[in-house]
């Protein structure tokens, strides 16, 4: 187990500028989706797969900067990516309880 995780480090740090360039636009695009859905008063249901694929991605972001926080390296790159991870968590689910509030409230939105 520890080997495996050692291993998943090794390639996150490894990769860093790889995995950094795909999660972080992927991330900002499916909250963007997430928002979009309930603007567009798409079904609550789409809503929520999106926030839960944008929570995936986020916490794949969180295993990524432990993984440097695992090594000893603190900078405020990494500071800056839980913030955006933490941000965007954070208006996903807002958004889904937000949607699903209006659902159940009896709401023209519903």
């Amino acid at each position: 187990m520890i080997e495996t995780l050692a291993t998943l480090g090794d390639f996150s740090r490894t990769y860093c500028g790889a995995i950094c360039a795909v999660l972080i636009p992927l991330n900002l695009l499916i909250t963007l989706y997430t928002l979009g859905s309930v603007i567009m008063q798409r079904p609550p249901i789409q809503t929520f797969w999106s926030a839960s694929c944008a929570s995936l991605t986020t916490l794949i972001l969180f295993f990524h900067v432990s993984s440097w926080f695992w090594v000893g390296v603190v900078t405020p790159v990494t500071f800056i990516l839980l913030g955006l991870g933490t941000t965007c968590l954070t208006v996903n689910w807002t958004v889904v309880g937000w949607r699903y509030r209006l659902q159940f409230s009896g709401s023209q939105w519903g």
